[in-house]
């Protein structure tokens, strides 16, 4: 009889395992893609971390993925490149297919001064391949300035 109380709970411990890893299997779907977003972006000194990272609508026809990284005032555009071409890598070696792509930009030490941006996976795309210059990239996207001094 302490046997079969034994297997019992052996059983019920495998099975509360197993749950938790199909519940949580989701979520860890797109930790390669974070990943690879977080060595490009480290790869050129641009400080990242997953918490400001979110693929939204991955379900739906217009997945976008939400980027956001710190910056200083005299090399926000270089940072903002890094972002978008770390998501261009990331989209490459996963063949997760994104509709769009927004990076922000924040200055810590400006009290609260941001720059939404954001482009099409296709032209983001183009930047990755080479077939467009990053200053050609710059003009195309589409920009948001927000600041609070």
């Amino acid at each position: 009889m302490f046997r079969f109380i034994k297997c019992q709970r052996l059983i019920s411990v495998l099975l509360v395992l197993g749950w938790c890893l199909v519940l949580v299997l989701p979520a860890r779907a797109n930790v390669t893609f974070f990943t690879t977003v977080l060595q490009y972006c480290n790869s050129y000194r641009v400080d990242a971390n997953t918490v400001g990272m979110n693929l939204d609508g991955l379900d739906t026809e217009n997945p976008s993925f939400y980027l956001m990284l710190p910056s200083r005032r005299n090399n926000f555009e270089q940072v903002l490149l890094v972002g978008y071409m770390a998501a261009g890598q990331a989209m490459a070696r996963t063949g997760l297919k994104l509709k769009t792509i927004h990076v922000t930009v924040w200055f810590p030490k400006t009290g609260f001064m941001i720059i939404m941006s954001n482009a099409d996976a296709a032209l983001v795309e183009k930047l990755r391949q080479g077939k467009i210059e990053s200053h050609q990239f710059i003009r195309q996207i589409e920009w948001n300035i927000n600041g609070e001094d």
